[in-house]
């Protein structure tokens, strides 16, 4: 019992004299310096790690301290509007009002009219023509007047009436307005009855051609 008691007694005198050592080691040797930690080299890095590869590190050119040039930009240039011209607007004109007899006389045939002048008509009973008793080339009285330019004097006959409508009258119903120094017997009143009132509009279409100045035709 005794024996046992003792074990520990003993280790604990073995223990002071382990710690004492202990203190005269680290008082004669000084204070323990605290380790630094040091980032592992290249050479120590790929020792420890052989299988792995070193990474690329690309170049890059250094930047330049000359700033680029910007790009010319184009503008274009403006170009000249033409400024339009105004448009003139006609003054409006006065509309001559046409008669039913002169729009019947616009629509008929001059030529068949002229034909119709110089035709001798034997219905008439005594085989004569227009032509024979009015010069279509002279105002110059032949057997009754002549009739160059006889529109214009038509117009100042009878007011109100147009140049068409009095050479109508005059052929259908020759006595109503009888031509100073002329006889009223003279004109046949019978025109109506030898030709067609058509017939008669296509010379009144032809009489109103016949312009031109009487003097030099007299």
């Amino acid at each position: 019992m005794r024996e046992l008691l003792e074990i520990p007694f003993v280790g604990r005198r073995y223990s002071r004299a382990f710690c004492l050592i202990m203190v005269f080691v680290i008082a004669g040797c000084g204070t323990v310096a605290t380790p630094v930690w040091q980032a592992p080299t290249a050479t120590e890095t790929r020792a420890v790690g052989q299988d792995q590869a070193a990474p690329t590190i690309e170049a890059t050119s250094p930047p330049t301290d000359t700033p680029i040039p910007p790009t010319a930009t184009f503008t274009p240039q403006p170009t000249a509007t033409s400024t339009p011209e105004p448009t003139l607007t006609p003054e409006p004109t006065a509309t001559e009002v046409m008669s039913p007899l002169d729009r019947m006389v616009s629509m008929r045939d001059p030529q068949k009219g002229a034909i119709l002048f110089e035709t001798f008509q034997e219905r008439a009973g005594t085989g004569y023509s227009c032509a024979n008793c009015h010069s279509p080339t002279s105002e110059e009285k032949l057997v009754g007047p002549g009739l160059l330019d006889i529109k214009s004097r038509a117009l100042t006959r009878v007011e109100g009436q147009s140049a068409a409508e009095y050479i109508y009258n005059s052929i259908v119903n020759p006595k109503e307005i009888v031509v100073e120094d002329y006889e009223p017997e003279l004109m046949p009143d019978n025109w109506s009855e030898i030709y067609t009132n058509l017939e008669i509009f296509d010379i009144v279409a032809y009489l109103l051609t016949l312009e031109g100045d009487g003097a030099e035709n007299g």
